[in-house]
């Protein structure tokens, strides 16, 4: 059992990351804040083990219900009214250009700004 525990040890001290920094964006649907929620406590061990190697991981989730208050309310500030056909806010955009990851939560509900999410994710980075 120590001869395990020993060679765990040095396998996990020899992975070293090759970046310092890594940006998760996350989008989901309504219909998985649940699963959303899980990954996010899962993931509070390997962020703190990103820290402990020197690095950071940050993980970036706009919730689907926050999407439209954002956007409302960059148009708010720029006074310009809101469309129903607008787009992303110009800040969740910016916000999923500077991540490294994509993941989408995909289920039976979605709506425009889910689409665009995984457009601006995946299709254009």
């Amino acid at each position: 059992a120590a001869t395990a525990s020993l060679a765990q040890n040095r396998v996990q001290s020899s992975v070293r990351l090759h970046y310092s920094s890594l940006r998760v964006y996350i989008s989901s649907t309504h219909d998985m804040t649940a699963e959303v929620q899980a990954l996010l406590k899962l993931c509070s061990p390997l962020q703190r083990w990103c820290e402990a190697e020197a690095c950071n991981l940050t993980l970036v989730h706009v919730p689907p219900s926050e999407l439209m208050q954002t956007l409302a309310s960059e148009r708010v500030s720029a006074d310009r009214p809101l469309y129903p056909q607008e787009s992303l806010s110009t800040s969740v955009k910016r916000e999923i250009e500077r991540c490294d990851i994509f993941v989408a939560f995909l289920a039976q509900e979605t709506h425009r700004l889910t689409r665009e999410e995984c457009e601006s994710g995946h299709l254009n980075n």
